[in-house]
């Protein structure tokens, strides 16, 4: 009986309120061939000695401990160790159904497919569900296979958390995380799913992400969010020349550079590496390809038009749209 190793990722950084819970997921799992890998990213609560007492109870817990660099580094870090056949990655303040990597596995080897995706719950602290409604429209519709160009679609325009996949250990072989950046899930979709012959989506709810309102990608804006910017055009420059990985990345690197220049017009550009002249200028050079994208609705490109036409203008409208609907400014408005 084929029986793989399953390699589980977990970053943690002061977690103690919720990293048994995690940690306790992982190991009821109804598959148990599973390699943990607890990377404590230089935590200064219990984290550590949480994660010390179960690697001491279970065999297949490995812990590890590194100065604070951030979860992406946390997860390359696990990745230099990890043994197993198939990667996953869970982070330390969620929890998963006890049946999910089984059913995940399961997927991948029906589907002779490289990466397969599990659908996620939004839970509060108390474990009160936020997007019920959601689970309820779309709980046990059939699975979905995508090829690699299909999958690199719906997971750019779509979901794309590292956490609620299982993939082939073979695709992290020249790939890993990119650091220094928020949206880093994003980065990686075209490097892993360009290898891709298959991947898989399950329409089933077993990850449970824990909604953080202050987390670092819902906050306006921070050199990270610059730096992703800065790495969809890097990966333009090598994946451009496929017609569709060009189309889906413009499209990323307007969503992107809309957030940035909404957040520079009304917070200010200081401390930034980069200033609003810069991405105005970027906005400037992608114009066309921006109206060509079939990704791009009419709606962005009226308020980009706007932007270059009269910026305080546009200024008052975002301010406005603030204070009426209180929502981010980071990504599309």
């Amino acid at each position: 009986m084929y029986n793989p190793k399953i390699t589980v990722i977990v970053p943690v950084y002061n977690a103690g309120r919720y990293l048994r819970q995690c940690i306790e997921s992982l190991t009821s799992q109804t598959y148990s061939n599973l390699e943990i890998i607890l990377v404590d990213d230089g935590s200064k609560d219990e984290s550590g000695k949480i994660c010390m007492q179960f690697a001491e109870k279970d065999s297949r817990i490995k812990y590890y401990y590194q100065n604070n660099a951030g979860a992406a580094a946390a997860r390359n870090n696990g990745l230099d160790h990890a043994t197993g056949e198939y990667i996953g990655f869970v982070d330390s303040d969620d929890y998963i159904d006890i049946d999910m990597y089984e059913i995940l596995l399961k997927a991948i080897i029906r589907n002779n497919a490289q990466v397969a995706q599990i659908l996620s719950r939004r839970v509060t602290d108390d474990g009160r569900v936020i997007n019920q409604s959601l689970i309820d429209k779309t709980e046990n519709d059939p699975p979905i296979a995508y090829s690699a160009e299909e999958a690199i679609e719906h997971y750019l325009v779509g979901n794309h958390a590292l956490w609620s996949h299982l993939y082939d250990s073979a695709l992290f072989q020249t790939v890993r995380i990119p650091e220094g950046m928020s949206g880093e899930d994003l980065a990686v979709v075209i490097p892993l799913y360009s290898q891709c012959n298959k991947v898989v989506k399950v329409n089933l709810y077993k990850y449970n992400y824990r909604f953080n309102p202050g987390s670092v990608t819902n906050t306006p804006l921070d050199q990270r969010k610059i730096n992703l910017f800065h790495e969809y055009e890097r990966q333009l420059d090598v994946y451009g020349h496929n017609t569709h990985y060009k189309t889906i990345l413009i499209y990323t690197i307007s969503k992107t550079l809309a957030g940035i220049l909404n957040a520079m017009i009304v917070y200010g550009d200081n401390g930034f590496l980069e200033g609003e002249t810069f991405f105005q200028n970027k906005l400037k050079d992608y114009w066309i390809d921006f109206k060509k994208n079939k990704y791009i609705d009419a709606k962005q490109l009226q308020k980009y038009s706007i932007y270059l036409t009269s910026r305080m203008f546009y200024r008052v409208m975002l301010i406005v749209k603030r204070m009426f609907y209180k929502k981010p400014l980071y990504g599309e408005e």
